[in-house]
C-alpha cells in the first residue's frame, strides 16, 4: 500500500480554498458583525484570529489620489469587521496581520446610518506587511476595524490584536525602587494577577551580558521586593496570558542590583526555582521577552520544601526523543528536583536532588541506559506509570564500574521515567545521560489502515477529542515527517462530493496535521499544516470534490515528540469548544465570581488550573502556588474552570 504526493493529490480530489461565496457591500459587512471588543478587553491586551470568510465588494478607485473607501472598484476581498464603541477621548492602538498575503486594516465611524471612514493602513513600515492603525483622541461612538488583504479575492487567516497606546518608558531602576510590590516570607504563598502596566527600558546587551534585555527596546515588566535569609529556598510559579514570559531575579547591593538568574519559558515549564545564597534582598521581575509585549499576567511565591517522587514525574518537562534510535543530554541536578526518601527512592528520612526524564515507549522498545556524574556516585532508577500511580521497574548504582546502568525491554506502551540522583543525600553536581534504542516503528499507511477512530459526518458536525499520541511512525520525505519517527494518531471520515469540513488540531508543543484520501489501495496525501494564526496549532479547510474515505492526522512537527492533543472537526458557522468534561461539585474545589474577579479556591499545590470562556478558549491558566488563586475576567458571561478533572461552571455578571 502506497502513498502518494500532493501533487498528484491535488490534480485528483480536491479544492482547497473556500468555495466562493456571494460578494456583499461592505456595509452589510458593518451591519451584521457579531464580533465585538470592549474597552475591559483592550486594557488587557485584546487579541483574536480566525479566517477571513466574507467576500466583499470593492469600493474605491485605488489610484492614489486619497478617494479610497473600502480597496478598489471591480473586485472583491475577502474580510472581518470587528465593532468597538469608544468614549470621547479613548485612544487605542490597532494591529493586523495575514498569514500568507499583505494585511490591509480600516477603521469606519458609524454617522446616523452612514459608516465614515476613519483611518486605512497597508503596511505598518517599510519591512513589514503587517497592517497598524493608531486613533487618539476620538470621538465618542461606535467604529468598526475591518480586517482585509492589499490583494483581491484572498481568503487566508488573520490576526487582530487591539491595544491602550504606550506610556512612556522609565527606567530600570525606577521600576525596583519605586515600582515593586513588597513580599513577606510570612505572606507565603503569595499570588497576584494583574495587567502589566510599566514600560522599561532595556539596559542589556542581548549578545553578551544581558542586564535587563535588550538596549534600544522597551518592555513591559512587573517586579516584586522579598527578603530572603542565607539558604532560603523558593518556588516562583509566573504565566502571562499571551506572550513569552520571562523571568529575571536580583540582588540589591548596596545602590546597585545584581543580575542573579533569568528563565525564558520557551521550555514550557513555569516554575523557577531559588536558592538564595546570601541574605539580603531580592527582587523578582516578570517581563516579556519580546519588546512592548504587556497583557495579564499571574505571578505566585512559595517556600520551596521536598516533593515525592510521584511529584517529581508527575511535574518533569524533560522528554526522551524517540525521534532516533539514540538520545544524550547533559545538565546538572540541582534545585529543581528535591525528593524526600522514602526506602523504594532513596533512604526514608532523607531528601535526595533528582532529575527525572520522561519516555513514551512502543510495547517492545529495547533501551540501553548509561549515567555517571564526574564528582559524585550516580545512582539511576527507572519507573512506569501505571494510572495515577507509579512502579519501579529497576534500579542500579554501579552496575557498570563507574557509571550506572539499566537494560529493559519495554513489555507493554507507554510512559517511562529515568530518574538521575546520587547516592548520597543532598548531593548535586552535573551529570552525562546516554540512551541507545531499537524502536519498533510504523509507516504511515500502516497508521491509516489500521485505525479505528472513525468521524461520522453530519449536517451540524461538531466533533471534538483529545487523547495522547501513542502509534510511532517513521517519516517518508514529503509524504509524512521530515527525517526521524513521529507519534501521531489518525482518524478516519467519509465524505460526499461537496461536503465541507474545518480541521484543527493543538498541542502542548507544536501540532502538525495531515489529511489523506484513500483511493483503492493508495493514500493520496491531500493537504498538511503546521502553523496558523501566529499560534503553534494546526487548521485545514477541505472540500471533497471526489467522494470517498478521507484521514486526519494529528502529530507533532518535531520528531520524537508525543503528549496529548485536542483534534476538533466541524462545518458549523462557529469553532467548537474544547473537551470540557460535565461540571462536578466539589466539597474542596470552589469557583465564584465577584466585582469581575474569578476567585478559585481547594487548589492543590503544583497542579494546573485552566479557565476557559463559553466557546472553549482558554482565557487565563496556570500552575497553583497555594489553596487560592485569583483572576480577572476581562467580558462578562459563561466560564468553566478546570483542574484536576473538576470543571465548575461560573457566571460572572
Amino acid at each position: 500500500m502506497n502513498i502518494r504526493p500532493l501533487s498528484y493529490a491535488l490534480s485528483l480530489v480536491l479544492c482547497l480554498t473556500a468555495a466562493v461565496s456571494a460578494q456583499i457591500p461592505l456595509a452589510e459587512l458593518l451591519d451584521n458583525t457579531r464580533n465585538t471588543i470592549t474597552m475591559e478587553q483592550v486594557a488587557g491586551e485584546f487579541y483574536d484570529s480566525g479566517y477571513l470568510t466574507e467576500l466583499v465588494q470593492g469600493r474605491g478607485s485605488c489610484d492614489g489620489n486619497g478617494d479610497e473607501y473600502f480597496r478598489c472598484d471591480d473586485m472583491s476581498y475577502y474580510a472581518v469587521a470587528y465593532k468597538i464603541s469608544l468614549a470621547s477621548g479613548n485612544n487605542i492602538v490597532i494591529n493586523s496581520g495575514v498569514y500568507n498575503y499583505d494585511s490591509y486594516l480600516y477603521v469606519y465611524r458609524k454617522n446616523g446610518e452612514i459608516y465614515e471612514l476613519v483611518a486605512s493602513n497597508d503596511d505598518e513600515s517599510n519591512y513589514s506587511y503587517n497592517s497598524r492603525i493608531d486613533l487618539i483622541g476620538v470621538q465618542a461612538g461606535n467604529y468598526y476595524i475591518v480586517v482585509t488583504t492589499l490583494e483581491s479575492e484572498m481568503d487566508d487567516y488573520y490576526n487582530l490584536g487591539v491595544r491602550l497606546p504606550l506610556p512612556l518608558p522609565i527606567s530600570f531602576t525606577e521600576l525596583l525602587t519605586s515600582k515593586a510590590k513588597p513580599i513577606t516570607k510570612a505572606g507565603l504563598p503569595f499570588v497576584d494577577t494583574e495587567n502589566m502596566v510599566n514600560l522599561v527600558a532595556g539596559e542589556g546587551d542581548c549578545y553578551d551580558y544581558e542586564y535587563f534585555r535588550c538596549s534600544g527596546d522597551n518592555y513591559f515588566a512587573a517586579a516584586y521586593k522579598i527578603t530572603l535569609a542565607k539558604d532560603d529556598k523558593i518556588v516562583i510559579n509566573s504565566s502571562k496570558k499571551s506572550g513569552d514570559p520571562y523571568l529575571m531575579i536580583y540582588k540589591k547591593d548596596g545602590n546597585a542590583y545584581t543580575l542573579i538568574a533569568t528563565q525564558d519559558y520557551y521550555d514550557y515549564d513555569p516554575r523557577f526555582y531559588f536558592h538564595a545564597e546570601v541574605a539580603g534582598e531580592y527582587y523578582i521581575v516578570l517581563t516579556d521577552y519580546d519588546p512592548e509585549k504587556g497583557g495579564s499576567y499571574s505571578l505566585g511565591v512559595r517556600i520551596y520544601a521536598p516533593m515525592n517522587i510521584a511529584e517529581l514525574l508527575d511535574s518533569t518537562t524533560y522528554a526522551i526523543s524517540l525521534a532516533h534510535s539514540y538520545f544524550d543530554a547533559s545538565g546538572e541536578i540541582g534545585m529543581f528536583g528535591w525528593v524526600a526518601g522514602d526506602g523504594t527512592f532513596g533512604s526514608t528520612g532523607e531528601n535526595y536532588y533528582a532529575v527525572a526524564y520522561k519516555a513514551t515507549l512502543p510495547k517492545g522498545t529495547y533501551i540501553e541506559i548509561n549515567v555517571s556524574k564526574p564528582d559524585g556516585d550516580s545512582y539511576l532508577y527507572l519507573y512506569r506509570k501505571n494510572g495515577n500511580s507509579y512502579t519501579l521497574i529497576d534500579e542500579d548504582d554501579d552496575g557498570c564500574a563507574e557509571s550506572s546502568c539499566l537494560n529493559y525491554t519495554a513489555n507493554e506502551a507507554g510512559d517511562y521515567y529515568i530518574v538521575i540522583t546520587d547516592f548520597y543525600p543532598n548531593e548535586q553536581g552535573y551529570y552525562y545521560l546516554d540512551i541507545q534504542m531499537d524502536i519498533p516503528t510504523i509507516n504511515i499507511a500502516t497508521l491509516l489502515n489500521g485505525t479505528t477512530q472513525t468521524i461520522t459526518y453530519s449536517k451540524n458536525l461538531a466533533f471534538v477529542k483529545g487523547g495522547k499520541l501513542v502509534d510511532l511512525v517513521a517519516s517518508d520525505y514529503g509524504i509524512f515527517g521530515y527525517g526521524g519517527n513521529y507519534y501521531a494518531t489518525a482518524y478516519k471520515i467519509t465524505l460526499a462530493v461537496g461536503n465541507h469540513i474545518e480541521i484543527s488540531s493543538s498541542k502542548e508543543r507544536d501540532s502538525y496535521l495531515y489529511v489523506y484520501r484513500k483511493d483503492g489501495n493508495e493514500y493520496d496525501l491531500v493537504d498538511e499544516n503546521d502553523d496558523f494564526g501566529g499560534s503553534l496549532n494546526s487548521r485545514l479547510s477541505i472540500i471533497a470534490s471526489v467522494a470517498g474515505d478521507y484521514y486526519i492526522v494529528v502529530t507533532d512537527n518535531n520528531p520524537g515528540v508525543g503528549g496529548s492533543y485536542e483534534l476538533k472537526v466541524w462545518n458549523t458557522a462557529e469553532e467548537p469548544a474544547p473537551v470540557i468534561a460535565k461540571s462536578v461539585p466539589s466539597a474542596s474545589f470552589q469557583a465564584w465570581t465577584q466585582n469581575g474577579t474569578l476567585h478559585l479556591n481547594g487548589l492543590t499545590v503544583g497542579k494546573a488550573w485552566k479557565v476557559y470562556s463559553a466557546t472553549g478558549s482558554i482565557v487565563s491558566q496556570g500552575v497553583a502556588n497555594g489553596p487560592s488563586a485569583s483572576v480577572h475576567l476581562n467580558a462578562k458571561g459563561v466560564y468553566f474552570v478546570r483542574s484536576e478533572k473538576q470543571t465548575v461552571r461560573v457566571v460572572n455578571k
